[in-house]
């Protein structure tokens, strides 16, 4: 709660400092989240890498028995 308007500098100062700590401890959590999302995303990445190769490795493993098999 803001200090009151005919109040001292120095009660006004410490309320200024107060909120800036807050605001910091504020900061420190976003960006902590902010690492985890970006770890989060790194991993969706390298999962939807892997299906991807799967599913391109499907069709080409197909080919290559058809190919063999003398089918195509």
């Amino acid at each position: 709660m803001p200090p009151d308007p005919n109040g001292s500098w120095d009660e006004y100062r410490m309320f200024v400092v107060q909120e800036l700590k807050g605001l910091r401890i504020q900061a420190a959590e976003t960006h902590k989240l902010v690492d985890k999302n970006h770890t989060d995303i790194a991993m969706l990445k390298v999962r939807a890498g892997i299906w991807g190769l799967v599913g391109a490795a499907i069709p080409v493993g197909m080919a290559v028995v058809a190919k063999m098999m003398g089918v195509l």
